[in-house]
């Protein structure tokens, strides 16, 4: 099924039928597969996957951007050791140091990594707890 939902998504997007998209189209691409397209994120992805540095991806090159995208659940590496930087600092307050993030500390953690837009969301989930 995936592969079918990529090739739709490849074909939307191949507009002039070359048989390959755009990188700058990129962009528009993820969102459209609800993903959210962060810059270092897609330059990472892009690397493992425009194998030729043709600026072009052809469908096997973009299921395997999607791949590496999808692995990196949108993050980048830097960011990806920065959230657990983060993570390693509040689990450390919790009952289950190390290992879980006690509930209290959810709102405050989120927050060093998404900014004060976090805490919007998190506040009525830490209510509903």
């Amino acid at each position: 099924y995936e592969k079918q939902e990529f090739r739709r998504v490849f074909d939307e997007f191949d507009a002039d039928r070359s048989s390959e998209v755009c990188i700058a189209e990129v962009r528009d691409l993820l969102v459209d597969v609800g993903y959210i397209p962060l810059h270092a994120s897609i330059q990472e992805a892009l690397a493992v996957a425009d194998t030729n540095g043709s600026g072009q991806l052809g469908f096997e090159e973009l299921t395997a951007f999607l791949t590496a995208y999808r692995r990196a659940e949108g993050f980048s590496h830097e960011e990806a050791a920065q959230c657990r930087g983060i993570f390693d600092c509040f689990s450390k307050r919790g009952s289950a140091a190390g290992e879980l993030l006690p509930i209290e500390q959810l709102s405050d953690a989120l927050v060093q990594v998404f900014g004060l837009y976090a805490r919007e969301v998190t506040q009525p989930l830490m209510e509903s707890v």
